[in-house]
């Protein structure tokens, strides 16, 4: 039984390539391919950079407005806090606590933000003065993730001051963005204190986020909608292209009858009717050559038949010659035998042209035979001996081969 191939064909070794390198065949023989692929990239380099600087323009500005308006409420609520301290005529260090305690709701009710909490906490912890111990507006809540650069400045400057920082403004919740703001207050018997009020920026953040979410799946829908414009344009200019390129390979291969369809009146359609007039004048130029070429076959054909009855004639003549040299001097005994020689070489050449119109007609093959190049060179020499002497001019030939085949 024959051992059945297990090559694959050419055709289907193309889908056997990595996917890296059809694509690289594609974008090296599409020119669509190739026009859509680099709209994607450019429309991708250029969402990611606008996206990107639009998503932090909007992060930037829902910041800078959470901002302010933490400063601007932290400011009145230390104001009041600090003038209702200072207001107060507590003198025993239990009244003064209870009232700093009470004084500081002032704080959870004088904000529009209902995710806001204090932070009360002592500056200098190692402070024999301080009696008021830390505390915050929820119990669970640790003034201990308020910044240590935070407190440092509060400590060691009058002012408002923030900082942006990750806490969890929540019971058992995870850290989130807050903005923590501090001033420094005062409060008798015990002045070291710094005043912290936490804003969480969670809300903003999720704001943030879905503008972003947003942003991106318009930029994913714009992208689609690009891509497929590009592509129905590329298509529509590249088909009839292809389509022409098809008809050319056509007719190279010699079905001359094929032409472009050609539709409106646009550059691809004129490029069509340039294509169909070209391929047009390139049958009748054939056809006409074909003509030619059949009657000169024909003349070569009628002048070798109508050459063998005058040859013929020659011949006989020059074979009479030919037989009858002896009798002759050598002068003529020479000339006789090159008549001989060249009538025959006569009929040879005759015979080379008919065979030569045949092989162009398509009825004989071309066979090749062996012959010997010396035995050549010497027949011209021969034929070439008469002028030489004419001239006195001598011709030899050197060589040690004997016989030389091609």
């Amino acid at each position: 039984m024959a051992e059945e191939s297990l090559t694959p064909s050419p055709t289907s070794q193309r889908w056997y390539k990595s996917p890296t390198k059809q694509l690289a065949w594609r974008w090296q023989h599409s020119l669509q391919f190739r026009a859509v692929a680099m709209a994607i990239i450019l429309l991708m380099i250029t969402f990611v950079v606008v996206g990107t600087f639009l998503s932090n323009q909007i992060a930037s500005s829902l910041f800078n407005g959470r901002l302010d308006q933490a400063l601007e409420e932290s400011s009145a609520g230390f104001t009041n806090v600090q003038s209702v301290i200072d207001s107060s005529d507590a003198i025993d260090r239990t009244e003064i606590e209870s009232d700093v305690r009470r004084f500081l709701t002032v704080l959870e009710t004088g904000s529009t933000d209902s995710q806001r909490q204090w932070m009360l906490i002592p500056t200098e912890p190692d402070n024999s003065q301080s009696f008021i111990q830390q505390q915050a507006q929820f119990s669970w809540a640790n003034p201990d993730d308020i910044p240590e650069d935070l407190v440092h400045t509060v400590a060691g400057q009058d002012g408002i001051y923030w900082q942006s920082a990750q806490m969890p403004v929540q019971e058992n919740g995870s850290p989130v963005p807050v903005v923590v703001v501090g001033t420094r207050i005062n409060i008798p018997q015990s002045p070291e204190y710094g005043l912290f009020l936490v804003y969480d920026l969670s809300s903003s953040q999720q704001i943030a986020q879905y503008i972003s979410l947003v942003l991106w799946l318009g930029f994913a829908i714009m992208l689609l909608v690009v891509v497929s414009i590009v592509w129905l344009i590329t298509r529509s200019v590249i088909r009839p292209i292809s389509l022409t390129a098809v008809t050319a390979e056509k007719l190279a291969a010699g079905d001359l009858n094929q032409r472009v369809n050609v539709q409106g009146l646009n550059e691809t359609s004129r490029l069509g009717v340039s294509f169909n007039k070209m391929a047009d004048s390139l049958q009748e130029q054939i056809s006409r050559l074909e003509t030619l070429s059949t009657m000169q076959q024909r003349f070569v054909s009628d002048v070798s038949h109508e050459l063998r009855t005058p040859l013929t004639t020659v011949r006989m003549a020059a074979e009479l010659l030919h037989d009858a040299r002896d009798g002759l001097d050598p002068l003529h005994r020479r000339s006789t035998e090159l008549l001989y020689n060249q009538v025959d070489r006569f009929d040879t050449l005759l015979a080379d042209l008919l065979e030569i119109s045949r092989f162009d007609a398509g009825s004989a093959t071309l066979d090749l035979v062996p012959a010997d190049i010396l035995t050549v060179l010497n027949e011209i020499i021969d034929s070439a001996q008469p002028h030489l002497e004419r001239v006195g001019a001598p011709l030899e030939v050197h060589t040690d081969i004997a016989e030389l085949t091609v």
